[in-house]
C-alpha cells in the first residue's frame, strides 16, 4: 500500500489537538521535515514543544516521546533552527529529555553529521551548565506534578 504523507499528518493533527504526546511529536516531525506538509521549523517547533510539556511523573505511556521532543528542542536550540541559537537553552533541553528517560545526549559524539566531532553545546563551560541545570529545575518545578 503506498504512503500517503497528507493523510498521515491530518490523523497526526487530530491527535495532536488531543493533546497526544505521540500525536504532537509525529505531527511536528513531519513539519520538520516537509512531509504531507511544507516543510515549516516553526511549526515543527511548536508541536515539539506541546509534546516536551507533557509531565513525565503522570504521563508515563509517552514517555518515549515525551524524551524525543524534549531531545528534538534540544537540537532546534543548539542549530538555531525554528527558533533563535541558544546553547544554554539548548543544554536545558538535553538534561530535561535526560530526565524524562531518555539517553545522556550530552555524552554523546554525532555520527557523521555536520558536525565533525563534539557539538557547540554538549561540553560546556560549568557556569553554563550550571545556568542550564537551573533552568532546568525550575521547568521542572513549573511542569511536574507534585
Amino acid at each position: 500500500m503506498p504512503k500517503n504523507e497528507a493523510e498521515a499528518v491530518s490523523w497526526y493533527r487530530k491527535s495532536a489537538e488531543q493533546g497526544n504526546a505521540k500525536g504532537q511529536i509525529d505531527l511536528a516531525f513531519m513539519y520538520e521535515n516537509g512531509k504531507g506538509v511544507q516543510k515549516n521549523q516553526a511549526e515543527a517547533f511548536k508541536w515539539y514543544l506541546a509534546a516536551a510539556d507533557h509531565d513525565v511523573t503522570s504521563d508515563r505511556s509517552h514517555i518515549h516521546a515525551i524524551a524525543d521532543a524534549r531531545y528534538a528542542l534540544a537540537r532546534m536550540y543548539e542549530d538555531g533552527r525554528g527558533v533563535k541559537k541558544d546553547k544554554i537553552t539548548a543544554i536545558m533541553w538535553f538534561l530535561l529529555a535526560k530526565d524524562a528517560g531518555g539517553p545522556d545526549y550530552m555524552r554523546e559524539l554525532h555520527p557523521n553529521t555536520m558536525y565533525s566531532g563534539f557539538s557547540f553545546c554538549r561540553h560546556p563551560y560549568k557556569p553554563d551548565f550550571d545556568e542550564a541545570e537551573k533552568r532546568a529545575n525550575a521547568w521542572k518545578d513549573q511542569h511536574y506534578c507534585r
